[in-house]
Parts: structure tokens; sequence; C-alpha cells
């Protein structure tokens, strides 16, 4: 009985060796990747911090009143969210996030990942604590702004005022999916001067 080599080896021999092989390019293979689902218990949110040094004051006539000269400074800060709109939150260890941005000589932007719900914006110096409504169809963004320095008008000249700082935080909503119109609101919240704030 005549058995067919093939490179040396008999046809049972050949078969056994291409079965190892496909077993073991299937081992080695790995899967194909899957695809990452968003998680739709969280949202990020943009959050920019831009702080203003005054260095200069200009007195002008019309109108009468002063001009600020400014220039960017170090934007390190630290901002904390809350996750409760009662103010009682911010005393009672609730569920927080504190978000701290590094020394910078300019502005700087950092996400921050939050769970759907309300949540307080809670940065020391500003005015008021901010609400967020966070959702997964709403994009946010949190502006935090810093004026370091005033201008006081005194008769006819401007005197320029330091160890004054004025934060103010400003909440953008932006919700453009479903209907395709996206629905811009800007909250302006009020300024005042605050001194030496940490």
């Amino acid at each position: 009985m005549t058995v067919r080599r093939l490179f040396g080896l008999d046809w049972g021999s050949a078969l056994a060796i291409g079965l190892v092989a496909t077993l073991y390019r299937a081992a080695i293979t790995p899967p194909p990747a899957r695809p990452i689902e968003p998680d739709i218990n969280t949202q990020a949110v943009r959050v920019s911090h831009r702080h203003q040094l005054v260095v200069a004051c200009l007195h002008i006539t019309e109108p009468p009143g002063c001009v600020a000269q400014l220039r960017d400074s170090d934007t390190a800060t630290t901002v904390s969210f809350v996750k409760d709109f009662k103010p009682a939150a911010l005393h009672h260890g609730g569920a927080s996030l504190r978000l701290t941005l590094p020394h910078l000589p300019t502005s700087q932007e950092q996400v921050a990942s939050l769970e759907v719900g309300q949540w307080l914006v809670d940065w020391r110096g500003a005015p008021r604590v901010e609400e967020l409504d966070v959702r997964p169809d709403k994009r946010l963004e949190v502006a935090l702004a810093t004026v370091s320095g005033a201008c006081v008008e005194a008769g006819d000249r401007c005197e320029l005022v330091s160890g004054v700082r004025e934060r103010n935080v400003h909440v953008t909503e932006s919700q453009g999916h479903g209907s395709g119109v996206a629905d811009h609101r800007r909250r302006n919240i009020p300024t005042r001067a605050v001194r030496n704030p940490r």
C-alpha cells in the first residue's frame, strides 16, 4: 500500500499539524473590540477659570469714570461640587467633588464628571452658591472669573486699590439634543468685592 507524502510527511501528519496551527491562531487572536457605551448616569461639565489683575487705572471724562488696565494672572484655584440643592448639604458631608486647577499664568479649563442630578457649585469668595441641573441631554459649562484689584474714582483721577478681589460664577446651559434647536441660558451672578478670599 502506497502512502502519499507531503514534504516528507504522510497526509495524516500534515492534517494534524494544520489543525494544531489553526487552533493556535484562534487562541492567540484577540476578540474584536466592543464599542464603549456612554455612561448615561454621568455627564461631563466643562470648568474654566480666568484671573485678571488690575495693573493701572485711567480716568476718563466722557462718560466720567475709571477704566482698568488688566493682565492675565495665576489661575490656580479649587472649586467644590456638592450633590444636593439644599444648603445644609454644604455642612453635612453630602456627596461632593473637589476640582483643583493647577498654577498657570493664563486661562485654563478642565472637565468634571458629575452624576445626573442637582448639584451646587461652591467657590470660596463668590457672592453666592450656584445650582447645576446635570442631565444626560444637557451640556453645562461653569466659567469662574476673578479680578484682583480695583479702580476707585477720586475727583479727577483714579486710584488703584489692591487687596480687593472680585469673583463671579457663570453657568451656561446648552441643550441641543432631540429637537435640533439649542437653548442657551447664561446665569450672571451679582458681583461684589471680596477681600482676601482663599
